[in-house]
C-alpha cells in the first residue's frame, strides 16, 4: 500500500447535507438574479435584437460559468463541513469511549487547520481527570475490601500489609496517592 489514507467526504451528512443545500440554494438564487439583471439590460437596454446577433454565445457562456461556480462552492462547502464534522466526529466518538472507560492511549490532537483545535487541551485534561478518578475508584474498591476483610478477621497481617503494598504500588505508578485529584 502506498501508506496515503483516504478520508471521508461525509462524516456527518445530516449536518454537511445542509451546509451544501445552503450552498446551493445561495448559488441558485445569485444565478437567477444574474440571469434576469442580463435578461433586462438587453431587453431594455440595448436593440434585444442587435446585442443577441453578435452575442450568441453569452448565455452559453453564463450557464458555463454559473456551473463551474456552483461546482466550486459546492467542493469548497464540503471540504470546509467536512472539516468541522471530522473533528467534531472524534471529539464524539473519544468521549462515548471514554464513558464506557475505554480511554485513548495518548493525547487527544487535531489538525493543524482543523476548526477549534484550542478545544484539544482542555479535552484531554478532562479524559486525564477522568482516567484518575477511575484510577482511583478502583482503588477505593480494593481498600473497602481490604477493609472489610479485616472487619471479618479473615486475613493475616501479613496478607494486609502485601495488599496494601500493591494497592500503594499501583498508586505511585499513576503518580498520585489515592484520592488525591
Amino acid at each position: 500500500m502506498s501508506g496515503c489514507r483516504h478520508r471521508k467526504i461525509l462524516v456527518h451528512p445530516r449536518y454537511q447535507f445542509v451546509q451544501l443545500a445552503l450552498v446551493l440554494v445561495t448559488n441558485i438564487v445569485v444565478t437567477v438574479t444574474i440571469s434576469a439583471l442580463l435578461s433586462w439590460f438587453y431587453l431594455l437596454a440595448w436593440d434585444g435584437a442587435v446585442a443577441y446577433n453578435h452575442n450568441q454565445h453569452i448565455p452559453l457562456y453564463v450557464a458555463l460559468f454559473a456551473l463551474a461556480v456552483t461546482s466550486l462552492t459546492v467542493f469548497f462547502s464540503l471540504r470546509q463541513s467536512r472539516a468541522i464534522a471530522g473533528m467534531m466526529h472524534k471529539i464524539y466518538e473519544t468521549l462515548d469511549d471514554a464513558d464506557r472507560g475505554v480511554f485513548p492511549d495518548g493525547r487527544l490532537e487535531f489538525r493543524a487547520n482543523d476548526y477549534f483545535r484550542q478545544m484539544a487541551d482542555p479535552l484531554n485534561r478532562c479524559l486525564d481527570r477522568l482516567r484518575r478518578s477511575r484510577a482511583d475508584a478502583i482503588l477505593r474498591a480494593r481498600l473497602d475490601n481490604l477493609v472489610g476483610e479485616i472487619d471479618s478477621g479473615a486475613v493475616e497481617p501479613a496478607a494486609i500489609r502485601q495488599a496494601l503494598h500493591a494497592i500503594l504500588r499501583e498508586s505511585a505508578d499513576r503518580g498520585t496517592p489515592p484520592g488525591a485529584d
